[in-house]
């Protein structure tokens, strides 16, 4: 009976320490600290320096959970949110497939290139608009606030 008693224990043991282990362990969006000038919902005025297309809404919400989501102009969009200092890294996203018009379905594609370029931002609070930017500083988006 105490030979079977050891592999008992050893089994036991482990089990705790992997339970205090993923215990310890907090998810990627539980640790995220968004700045708060990304917070809140976003509404797309120019995607890569072209006006959205009248009557669409591309639309993004940053939230506190270090997650994004949205509306790419037709389909729903949501994924994660990575920060490090002021890098920022949008996505991958996952996005449902509804069928749209082309034109919006086009703007939908450039908004989520757009989005995986986005390595930084700047928020202009005279405008209450939110820029996007890619790695070398230029605008890949810019958004406006949705009240």
């Amino acid at each position: 009976m105490t030979g079977h008693m050891l592999p008992r224990c050893f089994f036991a043991f482990c089990i705790v320490c992997a339970a205090s282990l993923f215990a310890g362990h907090r998810s990627f969006a539980q640790e995220a600290d968004v700045p708060i000038d990304l917070l809140g919902k976003w509404k797309a005025e120019t995607i890569e320096g072209t006006e959205v297309v009248a009557g669409s809404a591309s639309l993004l919400e940053f939230e506190e959970a270090g997650t994004v989501d949205g509306n790419g102009g037709c389909n729903t969009i949501f994924g994660p949110l990575r920060i490090d200092d002021r890098n920022i890294r949008i996505g991958p996203l996952s996005v449902t497939r509804k069928s749209c018009p082309p034109d919006i379905l086009n703007q939908e594609k450039d908004f989520l290139k757009a989005l995986a370029k986005t390595r930084d931002f700047k928020k202009l609070p005279g405008e209450k608009a939110l820029l996007l930017l890619d790695g070398q500083g230029e605008e890949v988006v810019r958004l406006v606030e949705v009240r």
